[in-house]
């Protein structure tokens, strides 16, 4: 038992090290200010081919989010207590969120960024992505489990909701293609390892 609980002690030392590695490459030169030393990352793309990726990209997370929004203002989607269409839901919404943050850091780097913020965000990135692709689709299919098990379309609290849990699926399953459209598009950013100057 004694070494069961060393052996945690260690993994757990040895994670906060990774976290808080990359801060022994950031050092103050002869004049005081902080510079960065380690490893750059640098995309291989031209600055035109990267800032084309890069709008593409943010207008697929723009329309994704976009639609997420639009399916939480809907009435009589399932929303109102039915856990199996909430909580896709709301993972969806926390995926666009997390795909923007990522994005945002990959954007504002210019071509170039800290090879722990490119471990950070950019090989992050993919995965958020994939995230929301699942998360949109839970959200059909969550849909499509309340029409069948309550026999319709419609909620009894707004008979006439059927137009709206059709405008619901539609929209998820067009968040689920911007989010594909992204992860295939976010590939072709490809970076080197710039060494240490």
């Amino acid at each position: 038992m004694r070494s069961y609980l060393q052996f945690q002690k260690n993994q757990s030392q040895v994670r906060a090290r990774k976290k808080t590695e990359h801060l022994n490459d950031i050092r103050q030169d002869a004049s005081g200010n902080w510079v960065y030393e380690g490893e750059w990352m640098e995309c291989t793309l031209s600055a035109k081919e990267r800032r084309r990726v890069i709008c593409g990209l943010w207008c697929l997370l723009i329309l994704a989010a976009a639609c997420c929004i639009v399916c939480g203002c809907i009435r009589g989607t399932g929303m109102e207590g039915c856990f199996y269409v909430l909580i896709p839901y709301a993972s969806s919404v926390f995926a666009a969120c997390l795909c923007v943050r990522h994005l945002f850091a990959v954007s504002a780097g210019k071509g170039r960024m800290w090879k722990h913020h490119h471990t950070k965000h950019m090989l992050g990135l993919g995965p958020c992505l994939i995230w929301g692709i699942i998360s949109s689709l839970l959200c059909v299919a969550g849909r499509i489990g309340l029409a069948a098990f309550s026999g319709g379309w419609t909620s009894p609290a707004t008979p006439d909701s059927a137009v709206g849990s059709i405008l619901f699926l539609i929209l998820q399953i067009l968040s689920s293609a911007a989010y594909l459209a992204a992860w295939y598009l976010q590939k072709k950013l490809v970076w080197k390892t710039v060494p240490k100057q």
